[in-house]
């Protein structure tokens, strides 16, 4: 397991950035980490194979330094949930200004979101405090225009990069 810092000049970098941007205009990105995981990446693929439809969307998760850290190195946590709005699982948002609001300041003041591929797989409508029923693969906020969506496994998650950024920049 490994994480590289992407160079500015990295088409990558520009690439994040801007998907970073498009939903958080205010973004101050301080660096953007590549996560190569072996172990996590041979869970989706072979979770994704085992979907008819994998219905594969690039999604964002803000967290703490510590909780990304644990994650790059581990995996996601189905068990570990705080928000169950949606039904139970770990929430995703399409919208980085959104995940922002979930991420957790060091003491140097940067904060950090996971850019994540997600197989969101056969999507039904959340509901508070509920399980995601057998026939589907997760949860979404809204069934005509998503904001988010939740997934219970964690080989429905590949975290491709960690982005690290000032949440209070104007």
């Amino acid at each position: 397991m490994t994480t590289t810092y992407l160079d500015m000049n990295n088409k990558m970098y520009d690439y994040i950035s801007q998907k970073v941007r498009d939903t958080y205009k205010n973004s101050c990105i301080v660096w953007i980490e590549t996560i190569e995981n072996k172990i996590q990446k041979d869970m989706f693929d072979k979770y994704i194979i085992s979907l008819s439809e994998p219905n594969i969307k690039t999604l964002f998760h803000g967290t703490s330094e510590d909780s990304a850290r644990s994650i790059i190195f581990n995996h996601f946590d189905p068990s570990y949930k705080k928000v169950c709005a949606y039904g139970d699982g770990i929430y995703f948002s399409t919208r980085a200004q959104y995940s922002k609001d979930y991420s957790k300041k060091s003491n140097d003041g940067i904060a950090f979101m996971f850019v994540c591929d997600v197989a969101c797989g056969r999507v039904i409508q959340g509901r508070q405090r509920t399980t995601i029923p057998k026939e589907y693969n997760s949860f979404t906020d809204n069934i005509r225009k998503p904001d988010m969506y939740i997934v219970d496994k964690a080989e429905a998650i590949w975290p491709r990069y960690l982005v690290a950024f000032y949440p209070s920049a104007k």
